[in-house]
């Protein structure tokens, strides 16, 4: 059994795990989760409960990584996973502090900007456990490069990037379903930004560009997080409370992309977002700050509206060009839906994942 281990239960994690477990059973792989913490996403039960269906083991636990601890030690024991996958800071930190001689490989899904003691800490961490890490999978070539930042060897370094489905676009609504299922007008010029309500997204940057942009563009933010407060007394003293909708955590967000005019994604830091990929499988125009893991290719550069991060001014003079000129908006998105395709499907992913835990299993024989 290969066995994940996540504390992070929502966003881009949940995605990931949401497509890719289901895709690697699909390819004969026997999988479990094992997941923790108190920030599960509305429709993660769910989640687990659709893989348990498809012979996925499930194990959960409320509470905090030392709550988890006699919890995972046990499904060890009784489970018997040849190999653990770990996925994000505390996920990964219990996965390798308690794996014994199983192989672990661990996605960071994002290393964070060292600014912040908690973010030091991370940074930290990583280093004591990386002795104790197999395999790093990383989900962008920029993930690379930040584990090479922290003098983890490129011998560990695995690229198996982020894909989605090809049936995506066929299974998203339309656009006038979509404002209507999200309770938004008809008519009228609508940016959605898909993003937990956390420091990392960068939404801040988002409220403060929004008195230059447009006054007839509103700003519909669809996400939960410990940044909602701060935000909202933000929207009030800048005095665009009335153009900015908090829509809140939307259950399978991703089908209702095209009730927006453009996506942005302002981001300070990413792994590989899902938001993005899915964006542009919607051939959503996408307006994005210009890290490298918002260009995930160099050849999607042209065909995003990309901004300096933290750059408010830059962010406006973005969306106001993007909105101006929406036929040629379309016309970038499309390009960027066709490398999209050929770049970052599911399939290969899966396939990729699938090659590389063989190696593992080999040596845990």
């Amino acid at each position: 059994m290969i066995l994940h281990v996540t504390e992070a239960c929502g966003g881009g994690v949940r995605r990931h795990l949401q497509l890719l477990v289901p895709e690697l059973m699909r390819r004969g792989l026997d999988c479990g989760i094992f997941a923790f913490g108190n920030r599960m996403e509305p429709g993660f039960r769910e989640d687990l409960a659709s893989m348990m269906q498809r012979g996925c083991k499930v194990a959960m636990v409320r509470g905090t990584a030392m709550a988890a601890w006699t919890v995972f030690r046990r499904v060890l024991r009784e489970w018997s996973p040849r190999l653990l996958h770990s996925h994000a800071a505390r996920g990964g930190l219990l996965a390798r502090l308690c794996c014994g001689d199983i192989p672990v490989l661990h996605s960071p899904h994002g290393l964070p900007i060292p600014g912040t003691l908690r973010h030091r800490l991370i940074h930290g961490m990583e280093r004591l456990v990386g002795s104790r890490t197999a395999a790093y999978i990383l989900v962008s070539p920029a993930e690379q490069e930040s584990m090479f930042s922290l003098g983890i060897s490129p011998k560990k370094c695995h690229i198996v990037c982020n894909g989605v489905p090809p049936e995506l676009a066929s299974q998203a609504c339309t656009a006038e379903t979509a404002r209507r299922t999200l309770g938004l007008p008809a008519e009228g010029k609508l940016i959605g930004v898909p993003a937990r309500l956390v420091a990392q997204k960068g939404l801040d940057t988002m409220l403060r560009a929004l008195p230059a942009i447009h006054p007839d563009c509103r700003l519909v933010l669809c996400g939960e997080g410990p940044e909602r407060d701060r935000l909202v007394k933000l929207a009030d003293t800048l005095g665009v409370q009335s153009r900015v909708v908090f829509a809140g955590h939307v259950e399978g967000l991703w089908r209702l992309l095209r009730a927006f005019d453009a996506i942005a994604l302002p981001s300070r830091y990413e792994g590989l977002s899902y938001a993005l990929l899915e964006a542009i499988a919607l051939e959503c125009p996408l307006i994005a700050s210009d890290i490298p893991a918002n260009v995930p290719n160099p050849e999607l550069r042209p065909h995003l509206h990309l901004f300096p991060p933290d750059n408010a001014e830059a962010l406006a003079l973005a969306v106001n060009d993007l909105l101006s000129h929406p036929d040629q908006s379309r016309a970038h998105a499309s390009q960027a839906k066709l490398l999209l395709d050929r770049d970052f499907s599911l399939e290969t992913q899966a396939e990729s994942l699938v090659q590389l835990y063989a190696k593992w299993l080999v040596t845990s024989s």
